[in-house]
């Protein structure tokens, strides 16, 4: 149901400002700066899952192709984009996780079902 790229709702843009305020500058571009740190750490954090989904009791990787998954993540990284790509993937999933339908279907789901209000 929930098939954002993060969870980004209005009211966690509203607490910056609005989309237009310098903070949320400030986010996009630290969301940017963790993304490309990540991505150079990459090889490490997949060679770590590597090893934690070998027989794994893990849900997800249970029953599941665990290469396939692996190779997944790896995608996720987009190392087939420069620096200057990358900057823009991340602004176009800053756009596509903001006010996502499917989290406000989510946290509504969570609310009637859990009592959890988000």
């Amino acid at each position: 149901m929930e098939a954002a790229p993060f969870k980004l709702t209005e009211e966690m843009v509203k607490v910056m400002d609005g989309l237009e305020s310098p903070l949320f500058g400030e986010f996009v571009k630290s969301f940017t700066t963790g993304f490309l740190a990540l991505r150079s750490s990459s090889e490490t954090i997949i060679s770590a899952l590597e090893v934690l989904s070998v027989n794994s009791p893990f849900v997800c990787f249970a029953g599941k192709d665990r290469l396939g998954i692996i190779e997944k993540l790896r995608s996720r990284f987009r190392h087939d984009l420069d620096v200057k790509a990358v900057v823009q993937h991340c602004i176009d999933l800053t756009v596509s996780s903001y006010a996502h339908f499917g989290t406000r279907q989510y946290d509504n789901f969570q609310w009637y079902t859990n009592g959890i209000a988000i």
